[in-house]
């Protein structure tokens, strides 16, 4: 049989297009890769090098590694979520522990305030870049790399802001039946556009992201990973065009990691909506109102823990429009997903 051959000008044309793309893609991952190795240059203010360490002053082995975004005035979020932290948790015997990331400010009574906060709680993780909205992604990495230096043997690390309400027995029960390696689960984001609005808090320039959109990625609200994939993300992020968007950007490190995230309804993201208190009592993380408090709303869940009526209560999330008729602890297997608008 014989095989019909192409026009030459064809072949050549389809071969210059490929050429041109790749060039395209090269060049720009360049450019944007310069700003993302800039992060290089921060060195840590606060480092707590002995959070993870054993009695033997060893790398011990920590269930659970909490990396706690927060900005540097927020000194009473932070203590409302150490009490919280404490309340909601049973007595463990798997380790715990929770490091507060923050960047620096000009401000020499704030930063005089965090030298004795950490000074006080051990639990400070702080860089040389300023705190700012724009440097979020930097402070997840920041995170990211003291995880890999300085907790190594953790078991599953979890990034979350200190705006949420954190359920740590749901959060535990959830871990204890989730993957060992190369796992990432929280709210997915999917088939999100970029912004190209300039006024927007949100803005993404074409030639900062070409694509018209963006890859799955988690809400930067709370997503748990397993400790092999939070050092493979820091390894890889340097691979990886720098976005200013902290939960895109580790989505673009996750994919180009060939991973794909898990979406689980007990990561609550919304912040505009009053949910039912089964809704707390039953979630892992729930982004929470700024005129609510923390500890006041973990109070209120240990108070009401045994609830029976919970147990049949249906928690809706409307953004993942995802239905869990028990909400069981976060047992994915009871999922049941809503078709309707």
């Amino acid at each position: 049989m014989k095989v019909k051959r192409l026009p030459r000008p064809v072949v050549l044309g389809a071969v210059i297009i490929c050429l041109v793309l790749y060039l395209t893609t090269q060049l720009w991952t360049s450019k944007n890769n310069t700003a993302n190795l800039s992060y290089d240059k921060f060195k840590y203010s606060i480092n707590p090098v002995n959070m993870c360490l054993n009695d033997k002053k060893e790398s011990g082995e920590i269930f659970l590694l909490i990396l706690m975004s927060s900005a540097t005035i927020n000194f009473s979020q932070r203590e409302e979520q150490r009490l919280s932290l404490l309340k909601s948790s049973k007595t463990f015997e798997l380790k715990i522990r929770t490091v507060f990331l923050l960047g620096s400010t000009h401000d020499v009574l704030i930063t005089t305030g965090i030298y004795e906060e950490s000074e006080k709680y051990n639990d400070i993780l702080m860089q040389n870049f300023i705190d700012s909205y724009n440097n979020l992604t930097y402070k997840t990495l920041m995170g990211l790399k003291w995880t890999s230096v300085y907790c190594p043997q953790v078991a599953y690390v979890m990034k979350t802001d200190d705006d949420v309400y954190l359920n740590l027995d749901n959060i535990v029960t959830l871990l204890k039946m989730a993957p060992k390696q190369d796992y990432a689960v929280g709210h997915v984001f999917e088939h999100n556009q970029p912004c190209r609005e300039k006024t927007s808090k949100w803005y993404i320039a074409e030639e900062d992201f070409p694509a018209p959109v963006y890859p799955p990625y988690l809400s930067g609200m709370a997503y748990v990973m397993t400790g092999d994939l939070a050092i493979k993300i820091w390894e890889t992020s340097c691979l990886v065009p720098f976005i200013f968007l902290e939960d895109v950007y580790i989505g673009l490190v996750i994919d180009k990691l060939n991973i794909r995230p898990n979406t689980n309804p007990c990561f609550i993201y919304s912040n505009d909506i009053d949910y039912p208190l089964c809704a707390y009592i039953r979630a892992c993380a729930v982004h929470m109102k700024r005129s609510e408090s923390v500890i006041d709303k973990t109070e209120l869940v240990v108070r009401n823990i045994k609830l029976t009526t919970c147990l049949d209560v249906i928690c809706y999330n409307p953004y993942a429009r995802i239905r869990n008729r028990k909400y069981n602890q976060c047992n994915i297997d009871q999922v049941i997903y809503d078709s309707s608008n």
